[in-house]
């Protein structure tokens, strides 16, 4: 998603009227229920000397670190994903056969989170070596020590990580805000695609403004 910020915003309203007939209206996010998930902004992904750079993730950065200060305020979970493997491979399984070569592993500077969303001492964050957010983690456990029943999904990749994991959290009877302009994805068709069956059967297509201006 090689576009510019003018291309990009063109895109986000393209994709709310081409949805408008699936994507159900949104009830007003309750903060006291509600966590913001920010999914593998790792340097691999999110920093143009990441192995794996998208292009598209300038564009979301702003909107997410909105997101994590409302949220922060709100005295509200922020949780941010890591995406990365053991060293020694252990914990590869599929994921090899898909992406041999372009793994991250633990303690290396591509599975940092970029500079520009460091995680504050109060946020949480989450190793994971799948796409799901929840495979293999304690994120269902922090979700209901915290009583979260809504979740509000940012981050990379729109397709990979953040779809499987919104399909999960609906699966997990969470109420799952799925923010648009704060995912992106190698492609506008892979987004495209995502955004369509997520809307159909899993989740509330939002925009970051609309969470903002509910709040402001």
């Amino acid at each position: 998603m090689g576009l510019t910020e003018e291309q990009f915003d063109h895109f986000i309203e393209s994709v709310q009227k081409e949805l408008a007939r699936l994507i159900r209206k949104a009830p007003p996010l309750q903060m006291e229920k509600a966590a913001l998930l920010v999914i593998d902004m790792q340097n691999q992904f999110v920093h143009p000397d990441g192995d794996l750079y998208l292009n598209g993730s300038r564009h979301i950065i702003k909107r997410i670190v909105r997101l994590t200060r409302l949220f922060r305020e709100q005295k509200r979970p922020v949780i941010y994903t890591r995406h990365e493997h053991a060293t020694d491979n252990s914990d590869l399984g599929m994921m090899d056969a898909w992406w041999s070569g372009a793994h991250i592993f633990k303690g290396t500077w591509n599975s940092e989170i970029i500079e520009k969303l460091t995680p504050e001492s109060s946020d949480i964050i989450v190793s994971k070596n799948r796409y799901s957010a929840f495979l293999g983690t304690n994120l269902q456990d922090i979700l209901q020590q915290h009583e979260v029943s809504q979740l509000v999904i940012t981050g990379v990749m729109t397709n990979l990580c953040c779809e499987t994991t919104a399909r999960e959290a609906f699966m997990r009877d969470y109420a799952v805000y799925f923010c648009l302009d704060g995912t992106t994805t190698i492609s506008d068709e892979m987004a495209r695609g995502t955004l369509q069956n997520l809307a159909y059967g899993f989740a509330y297509i939002v925009a970051a403004g609309e969470i903002l201006d509910q709040f402001r």
